[in-house]
Formats: structure tokens, sequence, C-alpha cells
């Protein structure tokens, strides 16, 4: 006998549709349009492959500012990781425990706006 679709309701405190597809790291529309601060848990490395090419990135684990795990790690681009050395060292195990700003904005992709995450340029321990 085949499974019958089954279905919940979930509430995932999103406002974009395209958070409710399946996911693996944190995307833009997670962000809900707003600035957010962390700070960094745990750092890998992603091992994933695009348009047939095998890519190599940092993976951040992250803390809401009240303790709670993000649920979705961050993939770093090449753009965020230089942020995130900039403000505190290129050093990527010295990066668990300091604080970064997540924000949304767009970016041009082959002649294209995409939307994409950013990470502000100042520590934001120093800003508080």
């Amino acid at each position: 006998m085949a499974k019958q679709f089954e279905a919940k309701e979930v509430d995932t405190g999103a406002e974009d549709y395209r958070a409710f597809f399946d996911s693996s790291v944190l995307r833009v529309w997670h962000l809900n349009g707003k600035e957010r601060t962390f700070k960094v848990v745990r750092v890998t490395r992603l091992d994933s492959e695009f348009k047939g090419e095998s890519r190599k990135q940092p993976l951040l684990y992250l803390e809401d500012s009240k303790g709670q795990p993000v649920p979705l790690p961050f993939a770093l681009n090449k753009t965020n990781a230089k942020v995130i050395a900039q403000l505190y060292t290129p050093k990527v195990a010295a990066w668990v425990g300091h604080l970064i700003t997540l924000y949304p904005t767009t970016t041009d992709v082959a002649g294209r706006t995409e939307d994409c995450i950013r990470i502000r340029n100042e520590d934001p321990a120093k800003r508080a």
C-alpha cells in the first residue's frame, strides 16, 4: 500500500516562501529581511559540488543572542570569510566565540541581481 500524503502545519517563523523549501545551510531568506548578530560556536569545512566542480568552504555553526543554536550552519563565501579574517584573525579556530552580524543585501552575479547574506565589517561587541 502506497504511503499517503499527510499535511503537517509547522510554524517556522519564516516570512519568505523560499524558507519553506529544504536547505542544508542558512540562506538570506532565513534572516526575514533583518540584520542579526550571532556568536560563532564551531567552524568546520563544507565539501560540496557545484556545477560539476568540487568546492570547499568554511561552515560556521552559530548561536543566537539567547544562547540557542541556529538550526542551520552558515556556509561562508570568500567575501564573507575575508570580512571575518579582517575583524578578528585569518586563523579560523580563533573565530570561535566571536560575534558576527549578518545582513540581507544583493549582489551582481553574471549580470543578474541576486539576494545574498553579507557580514558587517565591525565587531558587534565593540558597537554595544
